[in-house]
């Protein structure tokens, strides 16, 4: 695999204008947001649970790890379907069971769970470990753990020693149930948290913030992950913005923006988008889909000689400067571009 180089002053100033458009509620995020509880953990889970509960903490932690490889508008939905006709699923008892009955469940007609087989094994040993190590309460381990590191560390022990260890669970889900239960406020962050998803992974490559050294060959999406990730929290620690605010603020843009990128107007994307100015359109997910890869060469530029790599940054200002003969407009602040009301009937064609 070739070696990948991350732009760290575009990575700033791409961050400063996500969280600023996230934070003062601009483009999507009038209408898509964790105030509102627009997230698909926010709207999907068992009504019978309540929140913040051993009961409730354990759910969340199960339907998590059947965000593996699959997508969380579908996912949650299956969860909630799961701890209604298998509770025992999600209690002491799946230690005695075997992983046949589990994959039996996911492939259940209610549910029909995507590689229900891998999932099975996955959610079995998942259990095991929890169970056995931490008494069945997930925030045992956010006890044991203060970073993302440290659990991957721990995992890895558990694993030399013989033991059931946390099949599924790697840097990027592990981070999502972390800023799960932080956003509940059951937790505290914890260091090196942010899940590198096939949304920001996208963003970022589009973007240019993440490029690779030489041209040619496909990169591996989990080593790609694993590059942005602690460069990305180490750059929110810096800039004083928050990994959970930054993390549904590009999961928003990415599934319900960039996923429609290439099937809206440019008007409708100027609107929403806050990167649209300077994005040249999104890479294709399709190998990520198909084989967890990113092919790079495959990214849309504005031109073949305008590259936005070469873009040069002003940080500290709301501009991105091209060499003159290349100059674009400058961006305005979202409220200077756009208007809106409730109303508005541009939020019913791109979110429904």
């Amino acid at each position: 695999m070739s070696g990948l180089i991350f732009n760290e002053e575009k990575a700033k100033h791409y961050i400063r204008l996500a969280d600023s458009s996230y934070q003062r509620h601009d483009n999507l995020y009038r209408y898509l947001h964790a105030d509102i509880m627009a997230a698909p953990q926010h709207k999907n889970f068992p009504r019978g649970l309540e929140v913040r509960s051993l009961e409730y903490n354990r759910w969340l932690f199960f339907a998590t790890l059947l965000n593996y490889r699959s997508v969380s508008e579908k996912v949650f939905p299956m969860a909630v379907t799961l701890w209604d006709k298998f509770p025992e699923l999600f209690s002491s008892d799946i230690c005695q069971m075997k992983d046949d009955l589990v994959i039996k469940a996911l492939k259940d007609e209610d549910i029909r769970y995507t590689s229900p087989n891998q999932a099975g094994i996955r959610w079995g040993a998942s259990a095991r470990a929890l169970f056995t190590h931490f008494d069945g309460d997930p925030l045992n381990i956010f006890s044991e753990v203060k970073s993302v590191d440290d659990f991957i560390s721990l995992k890895k022990k558990l694993e030399r020693e013989g033991n059931v260890s946390f099949l599924g669970y790697g840097p990027k889900l592990f981070s999502l149930l972390a800023i799960f239960y932080e956003e509940l406020g059951l937790i505290d962050h914890l260091e090196g948290s942010l899940p590198v998803d096939l949304h920001i992974q996208r963003i970022f490559i589009t973007l240019g913030i993440v490029d690779v050294v030489e041209s040619g060959g496909e990169q591996d999406a989990m080593a790609v992950a694993e590059f942005i990730r602690p460069r990305l929290t180490k750059l929110c620690y810096e800039l004083g913005v928050k990994p959970l605010d930054l993390s549904h603020a590009l999961w928003f843009l990415g599934s319900n923006v960039c996923t429609k990128c290439t099937k809206i107007t440019s008007e409708l994307r100027e609107w929403a988008c806050p990167f649209a100015e300077y994005c040249p359109g999104p890479i294709d997910s399709m190998p990520y889909s198909r084989r967890g890869r990113w092919n790079f060469e495959e990214r849309r530029l504005f031109s073949q000689n305008e590259d936005p790599r070469d873009f040069k940054l002003v940080l500290g200002e709301s501009s991105l400067l091209l060499p003159p003969e290349k100059t674009r407009r400058v961006i305005k602040t979202p409220n200077e571009v756009y208007s809106s009301t409730e109303e508005d009937p541009r939020v019913f064609e791109l979110f429904g």
